[in-house]
């Protein structure tokens, strides 16, 4: 790793590419590559065509000001370039990822506590490409649970509300996060009854196995009445269980994986009979205001009739207008009582000088602070590593021979580092006062989460831009410059958090070099299907041979360009008994090492 201060290389080591003597080389060019690379390993895994392509890099990248047009030949430049991938389908070029020597990193926010990692949904070559529009669902050909989302989401946004309507409040989370479902049961017993036809008769045929449940899939669930619901996964949960997000009342809970079935019935893709709704009242008022909102839509529990109003329609949002019967306006009656309860709930008068309690606690810790001087944090040493099975939780996995792991025994360390972290980014002194300075560490907000970074260089694309490596996650991130802080030079935490690990004693099928796009997604799917158990590594040693002067050890230094060297084991890696290795093979895309 080089030394704070010190400039880095390109993220990608130019022999990756081929030298085609029409190649363009140029720092431009290799951006607009690994911005394409990004957004298709992050967002069209299993392939988009060139033409959506295009137009989502405009969407994201040119019309938000991020970057320029794709040059004319952008095409012949990316397919010229080893890391895609190219088939020609009649008149649409469609583009891939090889996923070796991965740059880019997209994860959900799960709790340390669970396995955190890419989500991806059980697919084959024969799904539609994530790209293509859904079509009309077959009864008689089931559909991956991605794909049924998919098209679950499209009608929610199509969903054709004729407003203004009597409805009932089926669940609220605030004033501007609620769902409305109609005031008249017909539909919502029509589709229950349905689903429970449906499944009484096919029950055994769509039963779900742990490793068949993905992170944004739909399913079915049965509640404990027997009645059948639409679901989205939200999350893994550890003990067999999944968070669950219901379709057509907007609940979310937490449910038994042997409660989850297939959402094969003809109905599954319907509109959403739940719309999710927003009042507008300003952010720093709504959630203080939630416990009067939902007195005032119910009745000892019950919902009410109100009627609702239509203002604004964004993506799944609706901006609506409630009125009780009465006619009474319901923001209007938030508002107001608002700055009544607020005067009600007044703090008690305090000493002069005194200060909240959170901020007194920050400012006790000040001698511990030091945001002038650079960090030093340092990746575990190989000694320090176990030598015999141990235990650790899935972060990220870009393949076979890249997954980031931490052990199960720093718990519950991480979430005191994560929250400290958290802490120290929210002080004023954290904030920038330079550019990043590549190969120096900082905090950066990454997907709802602040994270320990090492910046790498800035981006070609946009200015304002870094690529940043996570060095408690092991993948490497472009993040702005104002979603980056200084970190504390005094932390207590100068250790990185993960590891490496390679699967041992198998190799790629048909004695490639470079794991396939097939197993780095069976990779990922093996992890996802573990739910969030712990994960099993043994270390795997080699014993000297006449091909090799030494023992081959199990642990040794991670050679990324631009990533630390944290230790990476070769290891036998497997979750509630099922072996990774023996995962692969089955797939067909791994055979056994000589």
């Amino acid at each position: 790793m080089a030394a704070p201060g010190r400039p880095f290389e390109p993220l990608m080591p130019s022999t990756i590419f081929d030298r085609d003597p029409d190649m363009d080389i140029s720092e431009e060019m290799e951006e607009i590559r690994e911005v394409l690379y990004a957004l298709i390993k992050s967002h069209f895994p299993m392939g988009v065509s060139s033409a959506h392509l295009a137009e989502k890099y405009h969407e994201e990248y040119v019309a938000t000001g991020m970057g320029r047009e794709l040059p004319p030949e952008w095409l012949e430049q990316v397919m010229a370039a080893e890391e895609f991938e190219t088939q020609i389908r009649g008149p649409l070029t469609i583009l891939f990822v090889r996923l070796s020597n991965t740059s880019s990193f997209r994860r959900p926010h799960i709790p340390v506590t669970n396995m955190r990692i890419i989500a991806s949904g059980k697919e084959t070559a024969n799904y539609p490409l994530e790209s293509e529009k859904p079509s009309p669902p077959l009864p008689s050909a089931r559909k991956s649970p991605r794909d049924i989302a998919t098209q679950l989401e499209s009608s929610v946004l199509d969903n054709q509300w004729v407003l203004p309507m009597k409805v009932h409040i089926s669940h609220i989370n605030s004033p501007n996060d609620f769902y409305i479902i109609s005031s008249d049961p017909k539909r919502q017993d029509e589709l229950r009854g349905q689903l429970n036809d449906y499944y009484q008769k096919n029950d055994e045929g769509t039963r779900v196995e742990l490793h068949e449940v993905c992170v944004n899939g739909a399913y079915a669930v049965v509640d404990e009445n027997g009645d059948w619901h639409r679901v989205i996964i939200l999350s893994c949960e550890s003990g067999g269980m999944a968070k669950c997000s219901f379709v057509d009342n907007g609940r979310s809970l937490t449910v038994p994986v042997d409660k989850i079935r297939f959402l094969s019935c003809p109905q599954m893709v319907t509109s959403s009979l739940a719309a999710r709704c927003s009042l507008d009242i300003p952010q720093d008022h709504a959630q203080a205001k939630t416990d009067a909102f939902k007195k005032m839509v119910t009745d000892a529990g019950a919902p009410i009739i109100v009627k609702a109003a239509l203002i604004e329609n964004v993506k799944s949002l609706r901006t609506i207008k409630l009125t009780l019967l009465d006619d009474k306006n319901v923001k209007d009656a938030l508002l107001k009582s608002g700055s009544t309860e607020k005067e009600n709930r007044s703090p008690p008068s305090s000493q002069p000088g005194t200060r909240p309690t959170s901020t007194t606690s920050l400012s006790l810790t000040a001698p511990l602070l030091n945001f002038v001087d650079d960090p030093e944090i340092q990746p575990m040493s190989v000694q320090e590593m176990p030598a015999t099975t141990f235990y650790s939780h899935a972060l990220f996995a870009a393949g076979p021979a890249d997954i980031s792991m931490r052990q199960t025994s720093m718990d519950p360390m991480p979430d005191y580092m994560y929250e400290k972290l958290a802490e120290e980014c929210s002080l004023p002194a954290a904030a920038l006062v330079d550019s990043p300075v590549p190969g120096s560490f900082y905090g950066a907000f990454i997907e709802e989460r602040w994270e320990r970074v090492i910046c790498v260089r800035g981006s070609k694309v946009d200015p304002a831009s870094f690529c940043v490596y996570l060095v408690d996650v092991g993948a490497f991130h472009y993040v702005r410059g104002e979603a980056m802080r200084r970190l504390n030079a005094k932390t207590p935490f100068k250790k990185m958090l993960m590891f490496k690990a390679k699967v041992a004693g198998i190799v790629p099928i048909g004695g490639a070099d470079v794991w396939s796009r097939e197993a780095h997604l069976a990779t990922r799917e093996f992890f996802e299907a573990s739910l969030g158990e712990h994960v099993e590594v043994t270390p795997i040693s080699f014993p000297k041979t006449p091909r090799t002067a030494e023992t081959k050890t199990a642990w040794n230094k991670w050679k990324q360009l631009n990533a630390p060297t944290v230790p990476v084991v070769e290891a036998r890696i497997s979750v509630a008994g099922r072996d990774l290795a023996d995962w692969l093979m089955g797939c067909g895309l791994a055979v056994p090492a000589v």
